[in-house]
């Protein structure tokens, strides 16, 4: 009997690890998490801005009426 040489480690082709999608190549774990820990920083930080956004805004109008307010002789003498 002859011996049969041991299978060699070939890497595997695109086309063999997923069907149907060949212009992406596999994402090993390390880019997963970065990717995800990215975006979800990102989301993060749109939110914060949205919210410093409005709450500056809140303030600013608030401020701006009180000092209408304040300026306008009849609304002065309205007040108890």
């Amino acid at each position: 009997m002859s011996q049969q040489p041991a299978p060699t480690r070939r890497r595997m082709s695109l086309r063999a690890w997923r069907p149907g999608s060949l212009l992406t190549p596999p994402r090993s774990l390390r880019t997963r998490l970065v990717v995800g820990v990215l975006g979800l920083v990102l989301v993060m930080a749109a939110v914060m801005s949205a919210f410093s956004t409005v709450s500056l805004r809140h303030t600013l109008m608030a401020r701006t009426d009180s000092q209408a307010d304040g300026g306008c002789p009849a609304r002065r003498r309205q007040a108890p």
